[in-house]
């Protein structure tokens, strides 16, 4: 299942961040997009939260608000610190990948991904630190 979960994020971050979203332009139907491509469609949009949500083990309300009139998840609101974090890490994945994994001997194993230090935790590595005397 680890494995499955794994290859599941690096295929979303790889698709997804280096911008090979569907070749085929239509209007945006989601707001505040700022890393992900702002033509995404929904089903890979679905597939990259999905891949988050496994790799930090939270849900939606980990980033995104909740509209305090409808008490619904406002997706394209910033209010959440969480939200901003997230996006810098996408982009600092993106920015390792491209720099140390771009070669073409690179396999999908020997990438970056919110799984590599998260490993189904929203703080990564708080559990497994290891103190050295």
């Amino acid at each position: 299942m680890r494995i499955f979960v794994t290859v599941l994020i690096i295929s979303a971050m790889l698709f997804f961040i280096s911008g090979f979203a569907s070749s085929v332009k239509v209007d945006p139907i989601y707001k505040n997009l700022q890393v992900l491509p702002k033509d995404i469609s929904k089903q890979a949009l679905d597939s990259t939260m999905d891949a988050f949500k496994h790799a930090l083990g939270v849900g939606c309300k980990y980033c995104h608000a909740q509209d305090k009139e409808t008490h619904h998840i406002a997706f394209e609101s910033d209010d959440k610190a969480e939200k901003s974090i997230a996006r810098k890490m996408m982009i600092m994945c993106a920015g390792i990948n491209k720099q140390y994994f771009s070669d073409s001997s690179t396999t999908i194993y020997k990438t970056v991904n919110c799984f590599t230090c998260h490993h189904g935790e929203p703080i990564p590595g708080m559990d497994t630190i290891a103190v050295r005397k």
